[in-house]
């Protein structure tokens, strides 16, 4: 069901989508953060780079290779498992390799690992990732 949303959704409403909850949020007098997980992931990256926001987190992106060229205006923190099936560590570090100034953390976990409804979840990658993501978003967003 949930590929069959993003297909319908599409990227580009997406990212439109989260540009209006965050020019809302904005107009209030909030600063935002956008994270994600998996397409949600690409997204966090995406707003990064498109959208007038203070940071991003983008827990195991697995589209992101495919928007490498996106010059990002905001800090991103970027979450990966080193055992990631669909995200092999050769593309996390083309990922680097185009945003090195980033932060980056590799978990010994697979795609997903911080979904508790998975068999990949993690619970030690997801708590360590989830103060990381934490940590980071009051760094940057207060």
């Amino acid at each position: 069901r949930g590929l069959a949303l993003r297909a319908e959704v599409g990227t580009d409403r997406a990212i439109a989508i989260v540009r209006a909850t965050a020019k809302l949020l904005q107009g209030e007098g909030h600063k935002v953060g956008v994270v994600g997980y998996c397409w949600g992931g690409t997204m966090s990256y995406l707003a990064a780079a498109r959208l007038d926001i203070a940071a991003a987190v983008s827990y195991y992106g697995g589209f992101i290779s495919n928007y490498l060229d996106e010059q990002l205006r905001v800090p991103v923190m970027f979450h990966f498992g080193e055992k990631d099936a669909h995200i092999p560590l050769s593309t996390v570090e083309k990922i680097r390799a185009h945003h090195a100034q980033q932060t980056y953390h590799i978990y010994p976990a697979g795609h997903g690992f911080n979904c508790t409804d998975r068999a990949s979840f993690d619970a030690a990658s997801a708590k360590l990732a989830f103060e990381r993501s934490v940590e980071f978003l009051k760094q940057h967003v207060g």
